[in-house]
């Protein structure tokens, strides 16, 4: 071989081509295809080398794609961390947003207070003016009330409306705001007391009255439930909440004729009130209308067929009217759909003590424990 060609070729220890100035050129990052091993063989290279060089160009190309691969993964851990500090942060500033905003009506509230101005002191415009700031500030402080009762948090919203209060006692959404609050936290006694005193102030209040009857309900003071429902009904007699409130205190007190005439008047404003028709067929069973509240349950049977309720009212039926065959006949109706566990469990109920004795339902259940099972 010349010295051109030595020049020119390849070089002999690496097998790599050379540059006109006798280097080698920097070698290729990829593995040796066949084409180029079949031309490294006949320039004369022995096959060991050409393996030799083939392996080292594919381990180069191996760490590169590695170096990528971890350093794509390094890329998406940050995007991903920076991301999540961003949710953390968004988070953060949201709820301290909610603070400085209670913070801040609070102290509205009060500096406003302190610039009030008595009826006979200033202009009527320094008086309306006032009134206004008083206003605008005291229904900000009740939003973040319903806010607050919309999460949950019974305490606070307490604490907020009783700030509105300290300022403008005679706040009436404020005050019957604190009342729902009370019935909300089950202190009915006090949420009846907050509620006389608003009706005291204002007679037509139609809220007051509303949530008055049901705190007496909730106390089981149907008496008073039921008188302050046909007061209601007195000056709104097309309201579907006071005929309610008036049917669920008659039916305690045993005023079951009373209670009908008012859950048809619900049915005849309201024909899909499905809880005014399963109180009616109740109050239909307790006054010993028995085909009448059957008639009703068939009627709201026809409407759902999943209402277990149903099948529970109609069953509870048959068995006040002695009848085990047609009893067991919807046990076994809704046992097929309900499951017979859940089933079992309405054995225990003093509505089946009619027919509790009888072969064919003893024969139908078994007690075993404090479970009722059915039998085999």
């Amino acid at each position: 071989m010349s010295r051109s060609d030595d020049i020119y070729g390849e070089n002999k220890r690496t097998g790599f081509p050379k540059r006109r100035d006798g280097s080698s050129r920097k070698k290729i990052r990829v593995a040796l295809t066949s084409t180029e091993l079949a031309e490294r063989l006949e320039n004369g290279l022995p096959p060991t080398r050409v393996r030799r060089i083939s392996r080292r160009r594919r381990s180069q190309s191996d760490r590169k794609r590695d170096n990528l691969r971890r350093a794509g993964l390094a890329l998406m851990l940050f995007l991903f961390l920076v991301y999540a500090a961003f949710l953390i942060r968004s988070f953060h500033r949201a709820s301290k947003e909610t603070a400085d905003a209670e913070r801040s009506a609070t102290n509205e509230l009060k500096a406003t207070a302190k610039h009030h101005i008595a009826p006979e002191e200033g202009s009527v415009l320094e008086q309306l003016t006032t009134l206004k700031n008083q206003s605008q500030t005291a229904n900000q402080q009740l939003a973040l009330t319903y806010k607050l009762i919309e999460d949950g948090a019974w305490e606070r919203a307490l604490d907020q409306v009783d700030g509105v209060l300290e300022t403008m006692p005679e706040n009436m959404p404020a005050r019957r705001l604190r009342a729902g609050i009370h019935a909300g936290m089950r202190q009915y006694d006090l949420a009846v007391q907050e509620l006389l005193e608003v009706l005291a102030a204002t007679p037509e209040s139609w809220d007051a009255k509303l949530g008055l009857t049901g705190s007496l309900l909730a106390m089981k003071e149907n008496e008073a439930a039921l008188l302050l429902a046909e007061w209601m009904l007195e000056e709104q007699p097309y309201s579907v909440e006071a005929r309610r409130a008036a049917a669920s205190a008659g039916m305690s007190l045993g005023l079951y004729p009373q209670t009908i005439l008012h859950l048809k008047k619900i049915l005849e404003i309201d024909s899909e009130n499905r809880d005014a028709r399963q109180m009616l067929s109740l109050a239909y069973r307790r006054q010993g209308s028995y085909d009448r509240a059957i008639k009703l349950l068939m009627e709201q049977m026809a409407m759902d067929e999943q209402d277990s309720v149903v099948y529970y009212n109609l069953a509870v039926c048959y068995a006040a009217k002695n009848d085990p065959t047609t009893c067991l006949d919807w046990l076994r109706k809704a046992a097929g759909r309900f499951g017979h566990s859940f089933v079992g469990s309405w054995i225990n109920a003093s509505e089946f003590d009619p027919v509790r004795t009888n072969k064919d339902f003893a024969a139908f259940f078994s007690a075993r424990g404090s479970e009722i099972k059915f039998a085999e």
